[in-house]
């Protein structure tokens, strides 16, 4: 059996970015965000609590956000040229997923996938989030909602909470410890790393919340344009089974990283 691994709720806030680039629209869309995302055949661990924990499981593919809400997929065009730009300066970097956090909120905590001993806001991702914000200065929601700025996780799922404040709390902490049992004792093993050279811009129906999320534009880190990259590793559209998982991950390129040893009320 692998050791316990660390849990961690540490929070660092994001950095600012003085640039301020004008943009001229205003709308944005829950059914629509800019992510980053681990490569598909490194999602079994993941999937494994999430199918039975994480009620956006069917819809939502393995996923980081960055921007959420974001623009209308409409946008998407002029969006992805934005974001290239904006992350023409942003090398690419490795994230190593090794520890669990947690969100306490109202009668539910969320459980999370994050890095210790410094979490994934020390991470560039905060330079992809403060680089992006000047180019869509109306989808700053989670980098605004609290005084700690963005937070990056990986959501694996939610535990509702009963009782008083006591109880609650208590409530989380044990659950934060199952999770952090199954994440250890998965594929994994307890560690997740790979080579973040891209995000990408994902949408799914406007209507049907059935329909899952679906990558509709890959934005490549470094000003390098999507020859440069490697074959993508990422199923296009997204299908939360168990089967597709696996040959997802038989085919993936071993160049795109390795796995070593919602809606704004959901909590995504």
């Amino acid at each position: 059996m692998a050791p316990p691994i660390p849990t961690t709720t540490t929070i660092v806030s994001m950095s600012s970015n003085s640039a301020v680039i004008p943009h001229a629209g205003t709308s944005k869309t829950v059914t629509t965000a800019l992510v980053a995302m681990p490569p598909s055949r490194a999602w079994r661990g993941i999937q494994m609590i999430r199918s039975a924990r994480d009620r956006a499981y069917e819809r939502w593919p393995p996923h980081i956000n960055i921007l959420y809400p974001f623009v209308p997929r409409t946008e998407f065009p002029s969006a992805a040229a934005k974001a290239r730009e904006a992350l023409a300066g942003v090398a690419p970097f490795r994230v190593t997923l090794n520890a669990v956090g947690s969100f306490q909120h109202g009668r539910s905590v969320t459980l999370f996938l994050d890095s210790f001993p410094h979490d994934l806001s020390t991470t560039p991702l905060s330079v992809i989030s403060s680089s992006l914000v000047p180019y869509f200065p109306h989808c700053t929601d989670l980098s605004t909602r609290s005084a700690s700025g963005f937070r990056p996780h990986l959501t694996l799922g939610s535990d509702p909470l009963w009782g008083g404040p006591q109880k609650a709390t208590a409530t989380a902490e044990k659950a934060k410890r199952e999770f952090s049992q199954m994440w250890a004792t998965g594929p994994a093993g307890g560690v997740l790393e790979w080579e973040v050279d891209r995000v990408f811009l994902i949408a799914r129906h406007e209507m049907d919340k059935a329909v899952a999320f679906e990558i509709v534009e890959e934005i490549a880190l470094g000003g390098r344009d999507a020859g440069e990259l490697g074959r993508s590793v990422w199923p296009r559209k997204y299908v939360a089974s168990t089967s597709a998982e696996r040959e997802d991950q038989r085919e993936g390129d071993v160049d795109g990283g390795t796995s070593e040893a919602a809606e704004p009320h959901e909590s995504r």
